[in-house]
C-alpha cells in the first residue's frame, strides 16, 4: 500500500505539477519579423530548443521569424539552462527591461554602440528550462521538455495560459504525445497581432 501512495504522489507531481509556468508582465514584440534569440550552443537541449522556436516559425506562417545571435546580449530571447526548479517546474519565463544605447545617424560613425547618448527600453525575455525532474533527479524526458519550450516561447510572444486542455498554452498537461501548436493557440496569437 505504502508503494502505491509513492506511486501515486510521483504521477500526480509528474503529471499536474510538473509544469507550472511562470509569465510576468507578458509583453508584445513590435516587429516579429526579427526576434533575436540567444541560446548557448553548448547545451544538450539546444537543439530541441531550436526546434521549439521553428515549430513557432512554421505555425505562424512565418509571420515570426527568429535569429539566432551568438551573444545574450545581443538577443531579444534569451535562453537559460540549470539543472532543476525547486518548485517542481520545468520552465520559466520571465520579463527584464534592459537599457539599450540609441545612436543618432551622427554617433553611428563616432561612437562604439555602448558609448551612445540615447538609451530606451527594450524588454528581454529570459526563458529557463531544467533538465531534471526535482522529485526524482532524474532527466526529463524529451517530449515533456518539447512541449514545455513550446509552451515557454508561446509566453514569450505574448500568450496567456488557456482553458483548453489540447493547447499548448494550457498550464499543465498530462499527454506528451499532444505536443503541438494548436489552431487555438494560433488564434490567440493572430488576436494579439492582428493579423
Amino acid at each position: 500500500m505504502k508503494k502505491l501512495n509513492l506511486l501515486f504522489i510521483s504521477l500526480f507531481f509528474t503529471a499536474v505539477l510538473f509544469i507550472p509556468v511562470f509569465a510576468q508582465d507578458i509583453h508584445y514584440w513590435e516587429d516579429t519579423k526579427h526576434i533575436k534569440v540567444y541560446i548557448p550552443s553548448g547545451h544538450e537541449d539546444a537543439q530541441l530548443m531550436k526546434r521549439a522556436f521553428n515549430a513557432w516559425e512554421t505555425s505562424s506562417r512565418r509571420r515570426i521569424k527568429f535569429t539566432y545571435v551568438t551573444n545574450p546580449q545581443d538577443a531579444q530571447d534569451i535562453i537559460v539552462f540549470k539543472d532543476v526548479f525547486s518548485d517542481g517546474s520545468i520552465g520559466k519565463t520571465t520579463i527584464r527591461p534592459t537599457n539599450v544605447s540609441v545612436c543618432t545617424a551622427e554617433e553611428k560613425g563616432r561612437k562604439s554602440k555602448g558609448e551612445c547618448e540615447k538609451t530606451r527600453v527594450q524588454n528581454v525575455t529570459v526563458i529557463t528550462m531544467a533538465s531534471l525532474n526535482p522529485y526524482t533527479m532524474k532527466k526529463i524526458p524529451k517530449g515533456q521538455l518539447y512541449h514545455t519550450a513550446l509552451h515557454e516561447i508561446g509566453h514569450s510572444l505574448g500568450l496567456n495560459h488557456s482553458t483548453d486542455p489540447k493547447d499548448v498554452m494550457y498550464p499543465t498537461t498530462v499527454n506528451f504525445s499532444m505536443t503541438g501548436i494548436t489552431a487555438n493557440d494560433l488564434k490567440a496569437l493572430d488576436k494579439i497581432y492582428g493579423w
